[in-house]
């Protein structure tokens, strides 16, 4: 589902997109995918940015980089505070 929804945002069709990271989220959540609940939670605050929205992509990606953290992946705290 969250490439679904990347590929719907990138060709503009951000709520088609969104509702597919929202399916995304809850299944890496389900699944305790911790690593992919980051990823997602990143991608929406990505698309929530081109949607002109910074207080809902501020949220996401605060909740990206709090996980980020917990799971010590440098990697993307360098690409959250990049965004």
């Amino acid at each position: 589902a969250n490439s679904l929804g990347l590929l719907y945002v990138k060709s503009g069709r951000y709520q088609e997109g969104m509702d597919y990271y929202h399916k995304a989220l809850s299944i890496r959540r389900n699944l305790s995918d911790s690593r992919g609940e980051m990823i997602t939670l990143a991608n929406m605050g990505a698309a929530e940015l081109g949607q002109k929205s910074p207080e809902l992509a501020k949220q996401y990606f605060l909740q990206a980089s709090e996980l980020s953290q917990r799971l010590n992946d440098r990697r993307m705290q360098a690409t959250l505070c990049n965004n």
